[in-house]
């Protein structure tokens, strides 16, 4: 949730005020800011607790006909909206601005509601008797879902690295923006972690990841998923952030202080335990419409498995978490959660965790409760809405928001009429956060993928011939269960050649001829191991 003043939140919370909405597209080209609020017929705005990328889709008037040279139809290259290039055209961005003030006063605050960058879907139309301009607009993780990491690269340490930092890294190798501010590829932290950031004490710990052949966002999204800690409570996302504010550090621990409003990348901590609403809907003082549950009990699971094998002893585990007051009213429904749906969780403190979460997620009837209200720009995914309105939770006090969507027609185009209203999804009395669980049932892993190794090694065996021409050099390691190991990768270096040469093989040895009597070599191996290195 936002934070608001006092007076901001007792206007939001009235639904005969003025509503505000501003909406701007900015020019990559120039940094040109142009205003075309009054050309919006309709629009919306989705946050989700199960898609980090919000969206926003948006209709605009084209109130000239095609042929007239002040069109913006993004064809009509005369147009003064399309000078110097086309307005509506990928790679430029998208702003929209919401505010509230007393009914019958002009809304002068207005705050940044959304920040994207267009090209997924640009439509020139129409619509009968008018032009239009349809488009699907993702915030900014559209760039860096746009920009592809050629090869495949290693990432974090053997003895595990910060997964923060490895982030970090992923962004600065591969990520670009022309403005001179970093700000655009900074990873915010929030909480905080009070400098916790060492391997020692670090709960954000990963270890060898391959990311590459992939988009910047599916790389640093893989990496969160290493760790697990984006199924224990966190989100990566680009959230917002007020001018000024301080609630964020870098990866190296460090507090930023953000200057100017605006949607930061940013892991967010998802309290799932949390027991005080961060704002209510009185029924009494808010207009709450279009209210709606759907009750089912296909995905109730109470009793789930998880089998792994140990980091550090390689040894097969399973654990077990249970519900006992779910399954007194449903039955016991049983869930396995394999190593291979979560092939970087080796150890018990990181399975437990994450069935801590599956079991809050989905021990209940998730009476799925959907409402409507007047615009409430401040709330976000995974806030917890009080509520007194007994029908809307069926029973419950409060609802876990997991979906969120502004819609706004500040004019409607030409002539139109004014209407904003916020649509909510959520879940009774709990935040469950992302709930993307295979609530099917599992099967015990087919393939196992074995805990992060750096394969043991021996000292190398010398081979030479009667007349010492020549050395044959044999690098070998323990030879790995063969169920868990798909190949060796090695990487070795002649003393003095000054570089390094990479080898594949499918036995846990390497052998290098035709070296010079007394050869040295500097080497390491590294097993790929079924489903993903590590």
């Amino acid at each position: 949730m936002r934070d608001t003043t006092a007076p901001e939140l007792v206007l939001l919370h009235t639904p005969y005020r003025s509503d505000g909405c501003k909406v701007e597209i900015v020019r990559k080209s120039n940094a040109a800011v142009v205003d075309i609020t009054a050309l919006v017929q309709s629009g919306s705005i989705t946050f989700s607790s199960d898609n980090r990328v919000a969206k926003c889709d948006i209709s605009i008037e084209d109130v000239y006909p095609v042929c007239n040279p002040d069109s913006i139809s993004p064809y009509i290259s005369g147009s003064s909206y399309n000078t110097p290039g086309a307005l509506l055209w990928p790679n430029n961005e998208l702003k929209v601005y919401f505010g509230v003030n007393d009914l019958g006063s002009t809304v002068t605050d207005l705050k940044l509601a959304f920040h994207g960058v267009l090209g997924d879907s640009i439509g020139p139309g129409s619509k009968p008797g008018k032009k239009t301009v349809s488009m699907t607009v993702c915030d900014q993780a559209k760039r860096l879902q746009d920009c592809f990491i050629k090869g495949e690269y290693i990432y974090g340490a053997d003895g595990g690295s910060p997964v923060v930092s490895v982030i970090q890294g992923i962004l600065n190798d591969n990520f670009t923006w022309t403005k001179s501010s970093d700000e655009y590829k900074k990873l915010h932290i929030k909480p905080t972690l009070d400098g916790n950031l060492n391997i020692d004490g670090c709960l954000f710990v990963v270890y060898p990841v391959k990311v590459g052949n992939c988009s910047v966002w599916d790389a640093i999204n893989k990496v969160i998923a290493c760790t697990a800690s984006d199924d224990i409570g966190y989100e990566l996302r680009y959230s917002f952030l007020p001018d000024g504010d301080t609630s964020t550090s870098d990866c190296d621990g460090s507090t930023i202080t953000v200057s100017g409003d605006g949607f930061y990348l940013t892991l967010l901590e998802i309290d799932q335990s949390k027991t005080v609403d961060d704002d209510s809907i009185d029924a009494a003082v808010d207009e709450v419409s279009e209210y709606r549950i759907n009750i089912f009990d296909d995905t109730i699971r109470n009793d789930i498995w998880g089998v792994f094998y140990d980091r550090n002893t390689k040894e097969r585990i399973e654990v077990n978490r249970q519900d006992s007051s779910s399954i007194a009213s449903y039955g016991k429904r049983t869930m396995v959660i394999g190593q291979d749906d979560v092939p970087f969780i080796d150890t018990y403190a990181e399975m437990w965790n994450l069935l801590g979460v599956a079991i809050n997620a989905l021990k209940d009837v998730p009476a799925t409760d959907a409402f409507a209200t007047q615009l409430m720009y401040h709330l976000d995914p995974n806030d917890l809405l009080g509520t007194t309105f007994a029908r809307l939770t069926t029973g419950s006090a409060s609802v876990g928001l997991t979906s969120i969507t502004h819609n706004f027609a500040p004019g409607a185009g030409a002539g139109g009429r004014k209407k904003f209203f916020t649509s909510y999804t959520g879940t009774r009395d709990r935040v469950t956060g992302n709930t993307k669980y295979n609530p099917g049932g599992g099967d015990d892993p087919t393939s196992i993928v074995a805990p992060p190794i750096q394969a043991a090694g021996s000292e190398s065996s010398f081979y030479q011939d009667s007349d010492s021409s020549y050395t044959r050099t044999i690098l070998h390691v323990e030879r790995l269960p063969e169920i868990q190991v798909e190949h060796y990768e090695w990487k070795y270096s002649i003393n003095g050649s000054g570089e390094w040469i990479y080898h594949t093989t499918n036995d846990p040895w390497l052998r290098i001829e035709n070296q010079p009597p007394e050869t040295g070599i500097v080497w390491s191996c590294r097993a790929k191991l079924k489903g993903g290195l590590r």
